[in-house]
């Protein structure tokens, strides 16, 4: 069973939906299907198995009876499909700047056919839209003005599923909430499956544990990314013994570990964003100049 909107119930083709009055313990009742009384029909329930607009009457002992109660259309469907989706950020962090993927998959739970699926989705905000990584089928597009994204799927078969990946960029560090909703031409039996939302944290930098400065072009550098979105910074770099060796304001990713022996060192690092929030990272650094 499946409701399509307040007053409507969707069934399956030979089943049925039992009713129920709105007022119970009454003496008596009266169902009525398009506005003719149902012979028999006289408990405080009713099994429609049939196209048809219901109401009931429900009566005292003195045989006064009660408003007619509000309209329930049942109607059947010779088949009624069940769509739904998921999306998923390829990494469980994304860090600003750098890209990182979303998976969303729609799988047809069913055993009809569902055609004309449609996906939609909205970036805004904290998320750049860079384009389609993998589509298993159908047409995508995007809408630069507006932010929105719709995948025209087409037809999914039964117990199927039909996979896209895109590819975005975080904007602003934080908490960005992504939503995804699936559609199709014919009814459907569940509708709580047709929403997905992905949550997922931005860094607010990202520190790699590891420099090789050998000139191969290849981790020379300590390269902190997610720099450039803040308004200030500064780094401390510490040996073992917790002795600065290595102190800059607004660093400029550019610091190589010249004049140091291979070994583990430690950074503090601070942030000021545009609202003039500090934020504080700390860790270790592994200096390797083979």
């Amino acid at each position: 069973m499946s409701r399509g909107q307040s007053n409507m119930i969707w069934i399956n083709k030979g089943e049925s939906v039992r009713l129920s009055a709105p007022v119970r313990g009454a003496a008596a009742y009266q169902w009525y299907k398009n506005g003719i009384p149902v012979i028999n029909a006289m408990a405080d329930n009713f099994k429609a198995s049939e196209n048809g607009v219901y109401t009931v009457m429900a009566f005292n002992a003195e045989s006064c009876s009660s408003p007619v109660s509000e309209a329930v259309e049942v109607k059947i469907a010779e088949s009624l499909v069940d769509v739904a989706i998921t999306i998923s950020s390829a990494a469980l962090k994304a860090v600003v700047g750098e890209p990182f993927e979303y998976h969303i998959q729609v799988t047809n739970n069913s055993d009809f056919e569902a055609s004309e699926v449609l996906v939609q989705s909205i970036f805004i905000n904290n998320i750049q839209f860079l384009g389609v990584k993998y589509a298993q089928r159908g047409q995508t597009h995007f809408d630069q003005q507006s932010g929105s994204f719709n995948w025209q799927v087409g037809k999914v078969a039964a117990h199927s599923t039909v996979d896209l990946r895109i590819e975005v960029k975080a904007v602003f560090p934080g908490i960005i909430t992504q939503t995804a909703e699936v559609s199709c031409r014919e009814k459907e039996s569940n509708l709580l499956n047709n929403k997905a939302t992905d949550i997922s944290n931005l860094q607010i930098v990202k520190i790699p544990n590891v420099i090789t400065p050998n000139g191969d072009g290849i981790n020379d550098y300590l390269v902190i990314k997610g720099l450039d979105s803040y308004r200030n910074n500064e780094v401390w770099i510490f040996n073992r013994w917790g002795n600065t060796i290595y102190h800059k304001q607004n660093y400029q990713n550019d610091w190589d570990g010249q004049g140091l022996n291979e070994g583990t060192y430690f950074y503090r690092l601070l942030l000021l964003d545009g609202n003039g929030k500090t934020e504080q990272c700390k860790g270790y650094i592994m200096l390797i100049k083979k």
